[in-house]
């Protein structure tokens, strides 16, 4: 089966399989190639509808400014178009920050919230090594090769350095290069995101929260707070992961996400 893709409003969506829904939504300045080593893992369990973000792979661009609450509407928008009432939602960095902004705002329709390297915003959290339009636009001078893999050795566990995953993960970074305009307008859009406290008490759906147990650049102890503040949450670090432990390590987080939206706590706990 393959995927079936379409566009909606202007929104890139690509769905495959049967069974609950499960929306996934990609990180900063990146498209549905996030999902490239856990979609098929995942569709045939679920049916997965991957969402590419204003501006990130086929989707068009924002004509204006936007914030992170905007994007979480775009996923309702297409949950919409899809007849799709109810459903199970994954973000990935980024991409958790937008879930959780849906899992507040439309708590009647998200079944379950899976967050993997994210944090909130406030005083609480880490402060992440910012990301300036400035460095943004000074890395674009660099040859696309040189830039890309600065930010993989940065991000992928060292244990990968040289391999074939780490190779193919760069190869997906370069297929997947976004509009420099569209990353600016994220850029924005997070730093008014990370500047607000969301109110995360008030999630009472189930949510499962990932990280690399080795991310250099969401800090491991950024989702022990999440877990703090989130009441029916469950905490799994990923052994030898860094934050892109979602490629890095597939089989073990496909796994894990089966056993939390399929299965019972006590099923998945033993995988921490």
């Amino acid at each position: 089966m393959n995927w079936n893709k379409m566009n909606i409003e202007g929104i890139s969506v690509k769905v495959k399989g049967h069974g609950p829904s499960l929306v996934c939504i990609s990180g900063f300045g990146c498209s549905d190639w996030n999902y490239d080593l856990l979609k098929n893992l995942l569709s045939s369990s679920f049916q997965v509808v991957l969402i590419n973000n204003r501006g990130m792979g086929e989707s068009a661009p924002s004509e204006g400014e936007f914030d992170l609450k905007d994007l979480a509407r775009d996923v309702l928008k297409v949950m919409n178009a899809l007849s799709i009432s109810k459903f199970h939602v994954m973000g990935v960095s980024m991409g958790g920050f937008i879930a959780s902004e849906l899992t507040l705002m439309a708590p009647h329709r998200v079944l379950s919230l899976i967050l993997g390297c994210s944090l909130s915003g406030g005083e609480d959290f880490p402060k992440l090594q910012k990301i300036t339009e400035e460095a943004i636009l000074k890395g674009r001078e660099f040859p696309d090769e040189m830039r890309e893999s600065a930010v993989l050795n940065a991000t992928v566990h060292p244990d990968f350095f040289g391999t074939d995953l780490f190779n193919h993960i760069l190869k997906l970074r370069l297929a997947n290069i976004p509009d420099v305009d569209a990353v600016l307008k994220q850029v924005r859009a997070v730093d008014l995101f990370l500047a607000r406290e969301q109110n995360l008490h008030e999630i009472e759906k189930p949510v499962l929260i990932l990280t690399g147990d080795s991310d250099r650049f969401v800090p491991p102890v950024a989702s022990e707070i999440l877990h703090k503040k989130i009441p029916n949450s469950q905490l799994i670090y990923i052994e030898r992961a860094d934050h892109h432990f979602f490629l890095e390590r597939a089989d073990k987080v496909a796994s894990i996400v089966n056993q939390f939206i399929l299965g019972e706590k006590d099923d998945y706990q033993h995988l921490t």
